[in-house]
């Protein structure tokens, strides 16, 4: 019998931007480990209207979940419907509400995972933003591990409840994996076997588009600077004005899912916003471009 794993990230296995928990569970069923990717949960609300994302959790999770063979292992993704979800607005930003989010879930989580061969995991891998302290308490488990890759609790949509879960979770986790220093540095405070390990990529994936820089395609055109990622709130709008008005000559692609107006970018005629990019589609991107940057 393969290993098993429980992640929850946020971002469902369909969705464009892929990073982060991703890659590892991508490494863990070339492996030959037996994945469950669970994101959510859903509120009730969430069955109707909403963004792209929450509309992939919607669509698994009336399909009871997926499952299919990747690699050596076996991948099932499932988005749960809980009917008393943890959200930034009272009264469900208690602490009460994140404790009991997977108490009432549509169908049952824990059943699901069961009937899926998911009845306990070797390894509980839980994500910023996930329901860590239900999933501590419910999941039976071998070992459990907490990736920290932001702080949350920074962000303007976030319970202000939040920080004391997580810093909670992070005392009762096996082993924290940190994405920075200053988010390994507050871990630390908590837990006694914590991880610095940064973002990174798989570079294989960019080396073999090569460059474009000198070509007719590129003489051909004006010059371009692209980010590739979510534009949302704690997006510098900003920092683009000012670096389109300084150089209008440049063409700047904000490429990626729109979580925020974009009215702003209207009156700039060298600001592009194409919408999402699939990640297969990401290497040849940034080959047809002269300068890339990091979210602003």
């Amino acid at each position: 019998m393969n290993p098993r794993v429980l992640m929850w990230e946020h971002h469902a296995w369909e969705s464009p931007i892929r990073v982060g928990g991703r890659a590892f569970a991508e490494r863990f069923l070339e492996a030959g480990w037996d994945v469950a990717w669970i994101n959510g949960p859903l509120a009730p609300w969430n069955l109707v209207g909403g963004n792209a994302e929450i509309a992939r959790r919607r669509d698994c999770w009336r399909q009871r979940g997926r499952q299919s063979w990747v690699g050596r292992g076996r991948l099932f993704t499932y988005a749960p419907l809980s009917l008393v979800p943890y959200r930034p607005y009272p009264p469900l930003s208690r602490g009460w509400f994140h404790r009991h989010s997977l108490d009432w879930t549509l169908p049952s989580l824990l059943r699901v995972l069961s009937a899926q061969d998911f009845p306990s995991v070797d390894l509980l891998w839980l994500a910023t933003g996930s329901p860590f302290l239900p999933l501590l308490d419910r999941v039976r488990h071998g070992a459990s591990l907490y990736r920290l890759s932001d702080d949350t609790a920074a962000f303007p949509d976030t319970p202000g409840t939040y920080r004391a879960l997580e810093e909670e979770a992070l005392a009762r986790v096996d082993c924290v994996i940190a994405t920075a220093a200053s988010l390994a540095q507050r871990a630390s405070k908590f837990c006694s076997r914590v991880l610095l390990l940064p973002n990174g990529v798989d570079a294989s994936r960019f080396t073999r588009h090569g460059s474009v820089s000198g070509t007719a395609a590129t003489s051909a055109r004006r010059p371009r600077a692209v980010y590739v990622g979510a534009l949302d709130s704690w997006f510098d709008r900003g920092k683009v004005k000012a670096l389109s008005r300084a150089f209008p000559e440049i063409e700047i692609l904000l490429a990626g899912p729109l979580r925020m107006e974009t009215d702003w970018a209207q009156p700039f005629s060298n600001v592009r916003l194409p919408g999402p990019v699939p990640p297969e589609n990401v290497p040849e991107l940034l080959a047809q471009c002269d300068v890339s940057g990091e979210a602003v």
